[in-house]
C-alpha cells in the first residue's frame, strides 16, 4: 500500500494536535462532553497514540462514565510500556471506589514506569493511610517531596500524619518549611494551628487558624478548630459563632443558623453524642426559663429521663422535620457566660435497685472510675489513661471501688473493684448510680455529665489538648464548677495529674 501523501499526513497531524488542544481546553472549562468528542476524534486519527486514550479516559471519568474511562486507560497503558499516567489514573479510580489495595498496585505500576513520579508516591501514601499503614505512608510522602520539593500537599499530609502520631516537633518543622515555600496555602496554616494546639500553644494556634481563614474564608474545618481554641480560652462570643461550622452538624435537619434567635415556639434537636447533648441542655433550660415554649427531640437513650423535665415537651424522633440544633443555642442566644448544668432527677425504682446493688458490692464509701472514652480514630475525640495507672491512685481507698468503664477490653480485666460496667447500657441506672456513689474519677465522658446533672462532684482527668468545656488551664472549669480537674501534660504524661489526684 502506498504511503500517504506528506501533505495529507501533515494535515492529519495538524488536525490531531488541534483536537487534542481543543479537548484540553474543553476539559479545563468543565465541558467534559465536548472534551470526550474531541479526544474520540483525535483517537481515530492516531489510534496508536497512548496520550489521546489517556486524555479520553480522563474526560470520561470526569463525566461519570467509569467503565469507558477504565477501558481507555487500559488501552493507553498497553500502547506505551513507559507511559505512567494511565496506571496512576487507574489507581485513582480504584481509590474512588474505596479499593485501596488495588489502588496501591496501580501506583506501584506507575512507579515502575517512572521512578521519580512524585504524584504516584503521594497517592500511594494516601492509600496506605486509609489501610492503617501510617509509617509506610510517611515514607511515600517523603519520597514525593524528594522528587518535588515544593509539593505543598505532600508536605501538609506528612506533617499532619506526624502530628497525629505524636511527633509534634518534626510536624511543626515540616509545616513551617512548607509555609516558607508556599505562604499562601491555607491548609498549611490550618495544620500549623492544630500542631500548636497539640503542643499547648493556644495563642499561636489561633493566629495560625486566622492566617488560614484570611487566605480562605470558606474553610469550615479551620473555623471549627478555631472555635475550639476560642472556647477553651473563654472567648465565647467568637467561639460559639465559629462552632456553627462543626462537621457533626446535620445541616439538612438543623439549618445553618444566623443570629438573632427567631421568635418561638422552638423545635430543638439533640446532636453529636450523649455527653454533648447533656452538656448543651443547659441552654435549653435557660431558654425555657425566659418563658419560651420548647419541643425537644432527644437521643433515644435520654428520652425517659428528659420526659421528667417540666420545661420541655419531648417530641418523637420523626415528629419534627426541621429543628434548631441544641449545639447552636449558645450562639443564637448570645450566651457569653456559662450557665449551670441541667438538673435531672433519678427515677425512684432505679435508685432503689442501684442502692441494693451497691450494698451487695461492698461497704461505703463508693468510688466509681473510668479510664477511657471516645473512639480511637482520626478526627474523633479519644480520652484514655492506663487502667492500672489510674487504679494505683486510689489503691488505699477505704471503701468499695466501682468499675464504670464502658466496654472494657479483655486485657484490662479483671479491673479493681465491683463490676458495674453494664450500667452504661441503661442510662437510667447510671443516673441513679451517679446520685448515690460518693466519688467519681475518670476521663471526660457521659457519666461525668450525668454526675453534674444530679449535682454531684467529680475528679476529671483532662486529656491533652483539653476539650473546650474543660478550658485551657486551671484546676476547675466554669462549666463544671464543682468538678476538680487533673490535666495530662503536653508530653502525654499523667504523673503530675495523678500525684495531685492522690493528694485529693
Amino acid at each position: 500500500m502506498a504511503d500517504l501523501d506528506p501533505s495529507i499526513k501533515a494535515r492529519a497531524a495538524e488536525e490531531f494536535a488541534a483536537l487534542q488542544q481543543d479537548g484540553a481546553a474543553a476539559f479545563g472549562a468543565g465541558d467534559f462532553g465536548l472534551a470526550e468528542d474531541c479526544f474520540r476524534r483525535a483517537a481515530k486519527l492516531a489510534p496508536m497514540d497512548a496520550s489521546v486514550h489517556n486524555n479520553l479516559g480522563q474526560a470520561l471519568r470526569a463525566g461519570g462514565e467509569s467503565t469507558g474511562a477504565a477501558a481507555a486507560f487500559w488501552q493507553a497503558l498497553e500502547l506505551d510500556p513507559v507511559f505512567a499516567e494511565p496506571a496512576m489514573n487507574l489507581g485513582l479510580m480504584a481509590a474512588a471506589d474505596g479499593d485501596w489495595e488495588c489502588a496501591v498496585g496501580f501506583y506501584a505500576k506507575a512507579l515502575t514506569r517512572r521512578s521519580n513520579y512524585a504524584e504516584a508516591h503521594f497517592n500511594w501514601a494516601i492509600a496506605l493511610e486509609r489501610l492503617g499503614q501510617g509509617d509506610a505512608a510517611a515514607g511515600h510522602y517523603r519520597r514525593a517531596i524528594q522528587f518535588r520539593p515544593d509539593y505543598s500537599q505532600a508536605i501538609n499530609n506528612l506533617a499532619a500524619l506526624l502530628d497525629e502520631g505524636g511527633n509534634h516537633g518534626e510536624a511543626e518543622a515540616w509545616f513551617r518549611a512548607g509555609l516558607e515555600g508556599a505562604p499562601d496555602v491555607p491548609e498549611l496554616w490550618s495544620g500549623l494551628g492544630s500542631n500548636q494546639r497539640a503542643r499547648g500553644n493556644l495563642d499561636a494556634a489561633g493566629e495560625a487558624y486566622i492566617q488560614a481563614l484570611d487566605l480562605r474564608p470558606d474553610f469550615p474545618e479551620c473555623r471549627w478548630n478555631l472555635a475550639l481554641v476560642q472556647l477553651a480560652k473563654g472567648d465565647f462570643a467568637e467561639g460559639w459563632a465559629n462552632y456553627r461550622y462543626r462537621p457533626s452538624a446535620d445541616r439538612e435537619r438543623t439549618p445553618f443558623p444566623h443570629a438573632p434567635l427567631p421568635p418561638g415556639p422552638y423545635h430543638i434537636a439533640g446532636e453529636q453524642g450523649l455527653g454533648d447533648e447533656l452538656f448543651f441542655l443547659r441552654f435549653v433550660a435557660v431558654l425555657a426559663g425566659q418563658g419560651a415554649t420548647v419541643r425537644y427531640v432527644p437521643d433515644a437513650k435520654l428520652r425517659s429521663m428528659l420526659e421528667r423535665l417540666d420545661f420541655i415537651d419531648v417530641a418523637p424522633a420523626n415528629g419534627i422535620a426541621e429543628c434548631i440544633s441544641v449545639a447552636d443555642l449558645p450562639y443564637l442566644m448570645a450566651q457569653n457566660a456559662p450557665p449551670p448544668s441541667v438538673r435531672l432527677q433519678p427515677e425512684p425504682a432505679h435508685l432503689a435497685a442501684m442502692r441494693d446493688k451497691l450494698a451487695a458490692a461492698g461497704p461505703e464509701p463508693y468510688l466509681g472510675y473510668t479510664w477511657r472514652a471516645g473512639i480511637k480514630q482520626s478526627g474523633s475525640l479519644f480520652k484514655e489513661i492506663s487502667a492500672l495507672e489510674l487504679a494505683g491512685a486510689f489503691q488505699d481507698w477505704p471503701g468499695t471501688l466501682i468499675n464504670l468503664q464502658r466496654a472494657p477490653r479483655a486485657d484490662e480485666l479483671p479491673a479493681p473493684g465491683a463490676d458495674f460496667t453494664a450500667c452504661n447500657d441503661d442510662l437510667e441506672d447510671m443516673l441513679a448510680l451517679m446520685a448515690l456513689i460518693d466519688e467519681v474519677v475518670g476521663v471526660s465522658n457521659t457519666n461525668m455529665h450525668l454526675r453534674a446533672a444530679v449535682g454531684g462532684k467529680a475528679h476529671v482527668l483532662v486529656t491533652h489538648p483539653a476539650e473546650y468545656r474543660w478550658m485551657a488551664s486551671g484546676d476547675t472549669s466554669p462549666w463544671f464548677p464543682d468538678f476538680r480537674l487533673y490535666r495530662q501534660g503536653a508530653d502525654g504524661s499523667w504523673s503530675t495529674a495523678l500525684a495531685a489526684l492522690r493528694r485529693n
